[in-house]
């Protein structure tokens, strides 16, 4: 029995099945993947008619103190700037449509939509990314309520003038033996 298990052959394959397992493992839990796939729903949801696509970003990060607290979360925020002649209650009417976002390596449902428009958005630079927040409201502030209504107050100049505004989805997710 020993003698079988010495030969060149045996040893061949089961290197050969190590290799495979941890290419496997690797492309289930490589959270690269994972946030582009989470992102990538924001960078496929179909832009507004009047509206110009000014930037779009992705940064992930571990750990992100901001949005993940002390825990050992891998942080995914997803961005896109535009410019609009659209009225605000167009911008919002639009995206309610949307509804929630898939979580990170998930089917559920659950990431609400951050809206920010030019006049109230602030531009946060940390070393790990880029993200905005409300400059009245504060970080992860949303337009839309949970059920994905939208959440009606004062919105300001509402002209036809171009303006900026930008789409935000933050979450986070687990990557220790990230598999599903």
């Amino acid at each position: 029995m020993l003698k079988n298990f010495f030969k060149p052959k045996f040893i061949l394959a089961i290197i050969v099945c190590a290799l495979l397992i941890f290419g496997i493992v690797y492309i289930a839990t490589d959270k690269e993947r994972v946030s582009d796939r989470f992102a990538q729903q924001l960078f496929d949801y179909p832009i507004p008619m009047q509206t110009k696509l000014i930037e779009e970003k992705q940064y992930n990060g571990h750990p992100w103190v901001t949005f993940s607290g002390n825990s050992g979360a891998w942080v995914v925020i997803v961005y896109q700037r535009f410019s609009t002649t659209l009225s605000k209650e167009e911008i919002l009417t639009y995206y309610e449509k949307a509804g929630k976002f898939k979580f990170p390596k998930s089917e559920t449902k659950g990431v609400v939509l951050e809206l920010y428009f030019e006049g109230d958005m602030k531009k946060v630079i940390e070393d790990k990314g880029v993200y905005y927040e409300s400059e009245t409201r504060g970080p992860l502030y949303s337009y839309f309520d949970d059920q994905g209504n939208i959440n009606l107050e004062e919105l300001g100049n509402n002209t036809n003038q171009e303006y900026e505004y930008v789409i935000q989805l933050v979450s986070s997710f687990d990557f220790f033996l990230n598999i599903d």
